[in-house]
């Protein structure tokens, strides 16, 4: 049987295996393919990737916090990857290892999904890690206007700014997260790539005063436990159009499912399958 897995410290949390299990069962995959979550240490990784390159392991999700620690130990990587400098998926390609990211076309899929148009618009980020950082070369490749990247810690926003501009002419800005609302510029679309909010972390807190933000903002938030962040509800309550995380997990997964298997995975099924996890229905909590 193939071997698929979702590899990380800590792993426990992972949602990984239940949209790619729904998937694999819908498609009568189940039989040759199987998907378990693997908790790596660092002194792992030379070893992991090769059980992917002997055929051991036929694909991998790669989680935190061996995104980008994972590799020197891969011979290619794809450009997004590169550009990234983190890769989330590891899958086989004839006899070659490739790491990839998911996280910037997926995070597209969600933008059109959700049917938001990024030509000239102001966007802001919170946050400076991984996933900020895919997002934001992903906003980069699009028309935007103006991206803004505010962090509790300054100098690595300055830090991720300094490095999109060796490959985008986009007005780049970065700041402190304290910094937000300072600006009479109006923000077009809000992205919260912290884990602020999250289940198990900082649950009702948000990133950013509620105050401080306007009813003509689209605002998204990549944390998906709880999928109504208090973030989400405060701009719910001022008259934001929302968009929670879970498309962002769905869409990065489908994207690795497809480099395992060749095959395109039903989407609702793996969407149902998550929302069952946390206990809510497409029509809300």
């Amino acid at each position: 049987m193939k071997q698929l897995v979702v590899a990380g410290n800590p792993i426990d949390h992972s949602l990984s295996p239940i949209m790619h299990i729904a998937a694999l069962e819908t498609l009568e995959l189940d039989r040759e393919y199987c998907y378990d979550k693997v908790l790596l240490q660092k002194s792992d990784l030379k070893k992991f990737v090769e059980s992917l390159e002997s055929g051991l392991i036929n694909g991998a999700n790669i989680t935190l916090p061996f995104k980008t620690s994972v590799i020197p130990f891969l011979s290619n990587i794809t450009k997004e990857a590169e550009a990234v400098g983190a890769v989330n998926t590891i899958y086989r390609k004839d006899s070659d290892v490739i790491g990839s990211n998911t996280d910037v076309q997926g995070f597209l899929n969600v933008l059109h999904e959700n049917d938001v148009d990024l030509e000239g618009s102001c966007v802001t980020i919170i946050g400076a890690g991984g996933v900020a950082r895919a997002v934001a070369f992903a906003l980069v490749s699009k028309d935007i206007s103006v991206l803004k990247i505010l962090n509790r810690t300054k100098l690595n926003a300055e830090k991720l700014v300094t490095s999109i501009k060796q490959v985008s002419d986009v007005n780049l800005q970065s700041g402190s997260l304290t910094s937000f609302g300072n600006s009479e510029d109006e923000i077009d679309l809000l992205i919260n790539c912290t884990s602020i909010g999250m289940v198990g972390q900082s649950i009702g807190k948000s990133p950013v005063d509620k105050n401080l933000m306007s009813s003509n903002t689209v605002v998204m938030d990549l944390v998906y436990n709880p999928m109504v962040t208090k973030l989400l509800e405060d701009a719910v309550q001022i008259g934001c159009r929302v968009i929670d995380g879970v498309g962002m997990l769905l869409h990065q997964g489908a994207l690795s499912f497809e480099s395992w298997t060749g095959l395109k995975p039903p989407l609702n099924v793996m969407r149902k399958a998550l929302l069952q996890v946390l206990e809510v229905t497409d029509d809300g909590p």
